[in-house]
């Protein structure tokens, strides 16, 4: 069949094969997948530590935070963790890995950037120029840069430079820092 004027076809080996409908029949439910195997597992574990009680009120200095970032959180009136980052912070500072969840405002981002900036400044040595020492991996651009607003300000009090990377606009309306200690990057956006 010809292409309609002024378009083109997209080359064989670009192009879909035809669907083809199952006539098998009605499909009997199978085993779970192992995705809603692990996400079942999942909810399990984090329903269980829900139910966990609150853990006792402690001050980010003895959760083993760097002296300077306990200052600057003073300094801005936050003195007691919250639940999430009281029970996240000292497996993140330990190096284990961490997951959690919770709601919007309760302090997921300190969280996980706390330990990270902590662990960041207590390495040794100067680092290799143009070479990141943290990653942090968000879905779109508005939250790399909200997440980069609030450790901005509390990795410069202990010599980090955070800044963020994506794509989708003009070079110079990024930050492009070669010195950072920190990204935040939105792997959506990039390209």
């Amino acid at each position: 069949m010809p292409n309609a004027p002024g378009r083109r076809r997209a080359p064989a080996h670009y192009r879909r094969a035809p669907r083809r409908k199952s006539y098998a029949g009605p499909q009997t439910p199978g085993p779970q997948s192992h995705a809603d195997e692990a996400r079942s597992e999942l909810d399990h574990a984090l329903a269980a530590a829900a139910e966990l009680p609150q853990p006792r009120p402690v001050t980010f200095g003895e959760l083993g935070l760097d002296d300077r970032i306990v200052r600057a959180l003073a300094a801005r009136d936050i003195t007691v963790p919250f639940a999430i980052q009281a029970r996240a912070l000292p497996d993140a500072m330990a190096g284990r890995d961490v997951l959690g969840r919770a709601e919007t405002g309760s302090g997921k981002t300190l969280a996980f950037g706390l330990p990270m900036l902590s662990r960041v400044a207590a390495i040794a040595g100067r680092p290799r120029a143009k070479a990141p020492r943290g990653l942090v991996l968000v879905p779109t651009r508005e939250l790399a840069e909200q997440l980069a607003g609030v450790l901005r300000p509390l990795g410069r009090c202990v010599g980090l430079l955070v800044t963020t990377v994506y794509g989708g606009c003009r070079s110079a309306a990024r930050s492009t820092d070669s010195a950072a200690a920190s990204i935040s990057w939105s792997p959506r956006q990039a390209g």
